[in-house]
Formats: C-alpha cells, sequence, structure tokens
C-alpha cells in the first residue's frame, strides 16, 4: 500500500532514516538551484542507490535501471509543482511506493 513518509520536515536540507517493507532508508534532501535533490540508500548500504536525483511531482524518483526489486518514492504536491521544502507537510508529501506496486502498475494491474 502506498503510504506517506513519516520525518521529513520543511527545511532546505534534511537527512532521516526510516524502515519500510523491512528495509531501512537513508533520505538526504537538498535544495540545488531552486529545485529539490534526493540522495537514497537502502539496508545499510553506504553506496547510494540515487544521488542528487532532482525530485519532480508524481515521478518515481530512484531511477528504474537502479530499483534493484526495491520500492520507490515520489512527490505529490498541490497543481504538480516542483517539490519544495517550505511547502514540506503543507502541500507536499512524500510517500513510498513497494516493489510489489510498482510491478502491478508497469504490468498494466
Amino acid at each position: 500500500m502506498v503510504q506517506v513518509v513519516n520525518g521529513l520536515q520543511a527545511l532546505p536540507k534534511q537527512q532521516f532514516t526510516i524502515v519500510l517493507d523491512n528495509v531501512l532508508w537513508d533520505i538526504t534532501l537538498t535544495e540545488a538551484a531552486g529545485v529539490m535533490a534526493a540522495t537514497i540508500k537502502s539496508g545499510g548500504n553506504v553506496t547510494p542507490i540515487c544521488s542528487g536525483e532532482r525530485c519532480v511531482a508524481g515521478e518515481l524518483i530512484i531511477p528504474k535501471v537502479r530499483e534493484a526489486g526495491g520500492g520507490n518514492f515520489l512527490f505529490l504536491t498541490a497543481n504538480d509543482d516542483l517539490p519544495w521544502w517550505e511547502e514540506f507537510g503543507l502541500t507536499q508529501l512524500l510517500f513510498y511506493v513497494s516493489a510489489a506496486e510498482i510491478a502491478a502498475v508497469r504490468n498494466g494491474n
């Protein structure tokens, strides 16, 4: 089930960890040249799955080629605005989508 990620704060740079689907996720969000960028690690790994990925409303953050069978994250925002830290928790939320949900969508289910 798609779920809201707790821990998101209205800060221009933040890092938090959360356990979803029995996986420890380490998420860093940073304002970079007027957009938000994400670096995501999973399972306690030192090497990020993605680093400096531009956050766009309604789009998965981790590129498909790097998902490695795990879940993914996306922002939903009012009016499909670009995610922006001042609106986190107000008009913009970060969601987690499980690997099974991603597969179901990609398979047309």
